[in-house]
């Protein structure tokens, strides 16, 4: 058999393993992020101040840097469930990047520089590199089970990208818990955190995908 037809018979059986991808991809996602949201209710409580919080511009800025990571990380992610189909526009990743400059440039501006060490410092750094990976967990076995529902060529790189998504959406949960709202401290732990978890998907991307 050819390359070219072995490709297009993988294709046609990754099709058939679920007639509904969407479906599968939705619960994956959507359930490991009610696992973690569930997993911090209970574990690390949602900050005491919320109320008060709710409507700060740094306060929603952690939310709005996080998803503009963690949706183009899964759509590309989902691309690479097909064989043989590249990634494609990986620079949507560039957009969570440009934003955390944009913010810290201001946050710069606007404060003193005798308080941009304590800043980026923050309190809990040491949590948020350790909360952000363990509340990816279970996002990223949700997406690394919608990816072996397909037939990804390139297991590594599709691993990459699903720990990458699973990282926002880690970001997501603990930033109901995390008391430090700087963009500094932002870009520089929880970007620290999620390329942790992008890490450990490109790790399990060969053994949990392979066929």
């Amino acid at each position: 058999m050819k390359t070219d037809d072995l490709i297009n018979a993988l294709a046609a059986d990754g099709a058939a393993k679920t007639s509904r991808p969407g479906r599968v991809w939705s619960l994956g996602l959507a359930g490991g992020a009610i696992f973690s949201l569930v997993m911090l209710v209970l574990t690390l409580k949602i900050r005491s101040d919320i109320g008060a919080v709710a409507f700060n511009p740094r306060f929603l800025f952690k939310f709005v840097a996080a998803v503009s990571f963690a949706v183009p990380a899964t759509w590309l992610a989902a691309r690479l469930a097909r064989p043989a189909v590249v990634a494609g526009r990986p620079a949507l990743l560039a957009v969570a990047p440009v934003l955390l400059a944009v913010a810290c440039g201001l946050d710069l501006w606007l404060t003193p520089e005798a308080t941009w060490e304590a800043q980026a410092m923050g309190h809990y750094a040491p949590y948020c590199v350790t909360c952000v990976p363990l509340f990816a967990l279970a996002p990223l076995g949700g997406i690394l089970y919608a990816l072996s529902r397909g037939a990804p060529t390139n297991q590594r790189v599709a691993g990459l990208f699903a720990g990458l998504a699973a990282g926002g959406v880690g970001a997501v949960v603990y930033a109901l818990h995390c008391p430090d709202d700087s963009p500094l401290f932002l870009t520089i732990w929880y970007s620290l955190a999620v390329a942790f978890t992008g890490a450990i998907g490109a790790f399990l991307g060969p053994y949990v995908l392979k066929w």
